[in-house]
């Protein structure tokens, strides 16, 4: 059922961002037209500027539109389908509220993720010239064989870590966004700014949590940091054991923000 709910996401969501995308590499290819023009052509150079300048402005207007859009879609999706008049049909539906929940996160980050491929995308699109591809393949090798070379096969390894970590940072955030608009839908008379209230109170808590971690660490590691200097210097496998533990870290706080946002849609919802 979580697939069917996923591909419901995906359906209702892709008729914004499907358009977006389009005209984002429709205006990155007219910039790219515009830069060959003028550096292969000093004809109406004044009026091929203007041009420029107004495609680039579109074109940056409507990066800034894609992520907006994505912010907004995802916290639309998830209030206006669970918490709002939908919410009466969705959860008449024989789905457990943690299914509803997962299907909009996985839909929500997959749209981030997407968006930030396609803008990079567009940004190639605009760099490209006879010489790109091999620029391109030259700096990737370049890239690779120094991580090689510093760091050797632990390299590509943090390469995955930080992409595994960078994957939990954007669902944290997302199930934190959650957790804060079922708290504040508590507030019948006030849900917006219960929502706002809840999620500067759910930073800061984290924040705090954090920093005593951070303190703690520095004031254990200031004591001895010769030696574990020592250690970390011939012994590879302590970096990863330390971006282990900012993960689980991160995970701790993504179970806390999903149990809240659960516990709330399954005991305490109020669709009034």
């Amino acid at each position: 059922m979580l697939g069917k709910l996923f591909k419901y996401e995906i359906k209702a969501s892709a008729r914004i961002f499907l358009p977006l995308y389009a005209s984002l590499i429709l205006f990155a290819i007219i910039n790219n037209i515009f830069i060959r023009i003028n550096n292969s052509s000093n004809n109406n150079q004044l009026f091929m500027n203007i041009m420029q300048g107004i495609s680039t402005f579109a074109y940056v207007f409507l990066i800034i539109s894609i992520f907006v859009f994505t912010l907004f879609v995802m916290i639309q999706r998830f209030y206006k389908n669970l918490l709002g008049d939908e919410g009466y049909l969705m959860f008449t539906l024989p789905v457990r509220t943690g299914e509803h929940i997962a299907a909009k996160l996985l839909a929500s980050m997959m749209w981030v993720i997407t968006s930030v491929i396609m803008t990079l995308f567009s940004v190639m699109l605009i760099a490209y010239n006879e010489k790109f591809f091999a620029s391109f393949q030259e700096a990737i090798s370049q890239i690779l064989t120094e991580i090689n070379r510093v760091f050797g096969v632990n390299g590509y390894a943090y390469i995955v870590e930080f992409a595994v970590f960078i994957l939990m940072v954007l669902a944290t955030n997302i199930l934190m966004i959650y957790a804060s608009i079922s708290v504040g839908q508590m507030i019948s008379k006030h849900k917006l700014l219960g929502s706002f209230g809840a999620y500067m109170g759910f930073y800061l808590i984290s924040q705090f949590i954090i920093s005593i971690i951070l303190v703690i660490g520095y004031s254990a590691g200031s004591r001895h940091w010769t030696s574990i200097e020592n250690i970390m210097q011939n012994n590879t496998t302590i970096p990863h054991f330390l971006f282990a533990g900012i993960m689980l870290l991160n995970l701790v706080f993504a179970a806390a923000y999903y149990t809240i946002t659960n516990l709330i849609l399954s005991r305490r919802l109020n669709l009034e």
